[in-house]
Formats: C-alpha cells, structure tokens, sequence
C-alpha cells in the first residue's frame, strides 16, 4: 500500500515538473513559401530541336523547427512540401523532412553537425544548396566547424551512395572534406582553400571514381572596385582514365551608388569533374553561374560575361547580363556537355532580372533568359533558340 501511494505520489510530481521543464526548452520557427511560374520554349531538348512551348507553376513551402534543449544543443527538422500546380490526384507532389540534423557546441570554437543538412560554403562552387531549384541539395554529412580569430573551417564526410553487394553501380560513394574560409584579413575581403576526395572504389569500373579537388578562392575590395577569384583543380582516376581537370572563375566589378557593372570569365577543361556547385543564381545580387538559361555545365567550356545590377529604388531591382560562350578545345565534340561541332564558338546568352521588394519577408521577382546557338552547336544540330521566362512570389519568416 505504502509502495503503491509513493508510486502515485511520483507520478503526480512529475507531471507537474514537466511542464517546467519544457517550458525551459527553446525553439525558433523560419522558412519560406515560394509559387513560381515557368515558361520555356525549346527549353526541354535544350536547343537540339524545335518544340512546343510550355508553362508550369512550380509551389514550395519549407519550414525548418529548431529546438535548442540546452546551450551548445540544437535539433534541426524541415518539412518540406513541393508540387506542381494541376497535378491532380497528388502526382508530383512530395512531403518530407529535408533536413534532420542534430548539433552539439562544447564551446563557442566547435561545433558539430550530424545528419541530413545543406551544405553552402565560399562561392558555393563546390558545396552549393541550389536553393533556386525545386528541390534543394542536401547531404548525409557529418560536419565539425571550427570559429576562430581569422574565420572558420569545416572537416566534412559526406555519405553520397549508401550502396549494396547486390547493384555494383550503386556500391558505396564517400567524400572526405576541409574547407577554410578566412574573412577576417586586412587587405582582402575573403580567402577561401578547400580539398576534397570523392571515393567511389568499389562500383564497376566505367562508374568508378577517386579522385581529389583542390581549390583557392580570394575576393577584395579597393573603394569601388570589386574582384573575386577562384581557382579549381582535379587529380585521379574517373572510370579508369587518369584526369587533370582545371576550372577557374574571375570577376572584376565598379560600384556606385548600390550599382554595378562587371566583366567575368569562366573556363572549364575537359577533364573537370564539378562535385554540388550551385548551378543556378538568379538572386541578382551576387556572381553568376554559366547563365539563367542552364544550357552549358563546367566541361570543356570557356565563357565571358558582362554582369550587372542595377537598384532602381528603394524596392526595386534589375539586372541585365550578357554571355558569350565558347569551347575551350574546338576539336572534342562536346562543349558545356553538349553535342558540338569542331568549331569554337558555341552560344550568346542574355539574362534579365528584375525585382520588387516591398518589405523584408515578401519578394516578387520575373525573368527572362534567351539562348542563341552559334556555330559549335548549330552545326551539330543544335540551332533552335531557348527561352525561359519566370514569374515568382516569395514570402520569408
């Protein structure tokens, strides 16, 4: 009886301590709601011939729930819910957890990720969320990140293929990643030195992959001038072929008045393998990634470009870029990974964006990217010309 009544007794205690205890427990709430609308026109088969035109609403809505039980403690979940407008019966439609990952801070120079997370580093060249597309990027990483008097650095595994004994072609993908960013020097804005190995030994052997990328990133400042640099090499064995791949970025930009003007190149050799670059960057503000029309990837590709932005007021926002693509080595067969005759030049690109921003959580934004081929590509075939035009609306909490 005694037993039975303290057993009582316990129960009541704690249900009221409970309450306490989770009162003491943080939480923040943000995400976003993006609708979008898409128009492309020979868009699908990427200039390669002439097809209908087509539209598509896009809609995403994200939520990401952080719970902070303790200091140096956070559980991250984001829900994530995408589909296609008209997609009746629920076809296209996807809910699920983008991102779960929990982190432990011992101090306030460490702290340590593990789980489903998106990974953005530097330029986002090599770790990039892609956050204009549908679908972001995310990995199943485990990340240490180290705060210290210069900036921050990153050791990174990421577990790409979990693969079986059954499917060669899906066995085991790893990459083992460091990542420093210095931001904190007296002449230059940023500089960046990364080194990555993507080990992929076991698949068979045309989808065999080990190999390293090495890279160094510096961006500065001087009054009105603007300049952001970045240099990327490959060395190893891709489908059992030894590979030397070098890219590299360079913008050179004036400023005035919240304005800029700037001129890019981009180069690609043949043997560059990218990893989870951000592929798309139609946020006006920021470098550009090889055009809003998405036609060309970083291979064999050589482009210049006239970047601009422009603030037309308080709430508005423009630019307008220019691209001139070329292969870098005419004699290959493929530029940007297209189909190419042995002729060096390959397109002209021009990107319009314009912006409204009324408040800081809301943002409307359309666009209109065209696509002219040139010799490379029209005389492989390749010779319709691509439009893609959006219209979107986004709200942010």
């Amino acid at each position: 009886m005694k037993f039975g009544f303290r057993f009582l007794m316990s129960i009541a205690t704690m249900a009221m301590i409970a309450p306490q205890v989770h009162a003491k427990v943080d939480a923040e709430v943000s995400g976003h709601a993006r609708t979008r609308m898409v128009f492309e026109d020979n868009a699908v088969a990427g200039a390669a011939s002439d097809t209908d035109a087509v539209e598509h609403w896009e809609n995403k809505v994200r939520f990401n729930f952080d719970v902070m039980p303790a200091n140096g403690l956070k559980v991250r979940i984001s829900p994530q819910f995408t589909h296609y407008f008209g997609a009746e019966g629920g076809d296209n439609a996807k809910f699920t957890a983008k991102e779960a990952w929990m982190m432990y801070s011992p101090n306030n120079m460490v702290s340590l990720y593990v789980g489903r997370q998106q990974v953005a580093l530097g330029n986002e060249k090599i770790f990039g969320s892609n956050s204009w597309f549908q679908d972001t990027r995310v990995h199943d990483a485990v990340r240490a990140s180290f705060d210290f008097d210069m900036g921050m650095a990153h050791l990174l595994y990421v577990k790409a293929i979990e693969g079986t004994k059954t499917t060669p072609t899906t066995r085991d993908a790893d990459l083992f990643g460091f990542y420093a960013s210095f931001d904190k020097l007296s002449m230059l804005k940023v500089v960046d030195a990364y080194a990555v190995w993507k080990d992929k030994r076991n698949a068979v052997a045309a989808d065999r992959a080990r190999f390293g990328t090495f890279g160094l990133r510096a961006a500065a400042d001087f009054n009105a001038i603007d300049m952001d640099a970045e240099l990327t090499a490959n060395f190893g064995k891709v489908a059992g072929n030894d590979i030397k791949g070098i890219a590299g970025d360079l913008q050179v930009g004036y400023n005035w008045m919240d304005n800029r003007v700037g001129l890019g190149l981009t180069y690609a050799n043949s043997e560059y393998q990218e990893l989870y670059p951000t592929t798309h960057r139609a946020g006006l503000r920021g470098s550009r990634y090889l055009g809003d029309a998405g036609i060309f990837n970083m291979n064999n590709i050589m482009a210049f470009s006239l970047l601009t932005n422009w603030a037309l007021s308080k709430e508005f926002e423009a630019s307008l870029d220019g691209w001139w693509f070329m292969a870098a080595k005419d004699d290959l067969g493929t530029v940007g990974g297209k189909t190419s005759a042995a002729k060096r030049n390959a397109g002209l690109e021009g990107d319009l964006a314009i912006a409204y921003m009324p408040m800081d959580m809301i943002a409307f934004q359309t666009g209109y990217a065209l696509f002219k081929p040139m010799s490379g590509l029209d005389d492989a075939g390749s010779d319709k010309i691509v439009h893609r035009a959006y219209l979107q609306g986004l709200v942010k909490f």
